[in-house]
């Protein structure tokens, strides 16, 4: 599963105190993703009042405004939330230079769910370049140890780990490797391979200086939602826009706005499908045209 340790942490305190009743298990569950939606709010805030003190109201409104988010936390009370908020607490200590507590965020994130590996490395990375031995060290050191607990308990090891989530077999939604899996179901393999190099690539810019870390970031995991994910659900994008405040204005920010829009807009082009043949295959192609293409065509045709 994807989901980890901490995850699964919430769900059994949430279990102990409501003793099988539905009703109040569902009402502790939204004050739970309620708590952690306000958490980060406060979070990014005072995270926006340090880097970009002069657009905090507008970095707040970006994301808590946006109808996406509303509807997938605050509504329908998603743990998406729980992961954006260890991810947003990992970069914050980053900024801070709070590398020890940096790291502990990093390994809490990767272990609600496991997407934020990529943001870890990210910042692994941004470290290299700034900073020194010491504190990679101390970024390194609770880290690796969180990890090693963390898989203890979950009984399998961290190579094995990984290997089931990049080359497990996959599951498809709405993605491109769904479409071609249907003409070459050994797809996989292909699509890893170019999407490794394209992360390496990242890296080694990051490392040389000819990218900000939290951009390389946020355009590699752009490109894995619109490209290279077997399962794309329509929440998954709001793993990047709780970065874009720290973004200027620009084709990378606004792309990611559209694709916030294009995921919510196709509830109803989903709900259609339903109704009017979904098994025909010309659905997965509108649906993930609709989804992934109208984003990437606005990329591709912005000129700021």
């Amino acid at each position: 599963s994807p989901y980890g340790v901490v995850n699964q942490i919430f769900y059994t305190v949430i279990g102990q105190f409501t003793t099988n009743d539905l009703l109040q298990s569902v009402i502790i569950y939204k004050l739970l993703i309620l708590i952690f939606v306000l958490a980060t709010l406060f979070l990014l805030k005072k995270t926006l009042e340090r880097i970009i003190p002069d657009k905090v109201s507008w970095g707040l409104l970006l994301v808590f405004a946006n109808p996406l988010f509303v509807i997938e936390t605050a509504s329908s009370a998603h743990n998406i939330i729980i992961m954006m908020f260890f991810m947003l607490l990992a970069f914050s200590f980053f900024v801070r230079k709070n590398f020890f507590l940096s790291g502990i965020a990093s390994a809490l994130a990767i272990h609600t769910k496991f997407a934020p590996i990529f943001l870890t490395s990210f910042i692994f990375i941004g470290m290299i370049r700034k900073y020194n031995f010491k504190s990679i060290v101390t970024f390194t050191i609770p880290f690796i140890l969180l990890n090693l607990i963390f898989f203890g308990i979950i009984g399998t090891g961290t190579v094995s780990y990984l290997i089931n989530i990049l080359i497990g077999r996959p599951i498809y939604w709405q993605s491109l490797p769904q479409l071609v899996h249907r003409i070459y179901p050994q797809e996989n393999l292909i699509f890893l391979v170019i999407f490794v190099l394209i992360f390496l690539g990242q890296i080694v810019r990051v490392l040389f200086k000819k990218l900000d870390l939290l951009r390389g970031f946020m355009e590699t995991m752009t490109v894995y939602l619109l490209f290279f994910t077997n399962f794309y659900l329509n929440w998954y994008v709001l793993w990047v826009l709780v970065f874009v405040p720290f973004l200027s204005v620009g084709k990378l920010s606004k792309t990611v706005l559209v694709f916030t829009a294009s995921s919510l807009l196709a509830y109803p082009l989903y709900m259609a499908s339903l109704r009017l043949d979904y098994n025909n295959p010309v659905w997965l192609i509108v649906i993930y045209l609709f989804i992934s293409g109208v984003p990437a065509v606005y990329y591709l045709s912005s000129h700021d």
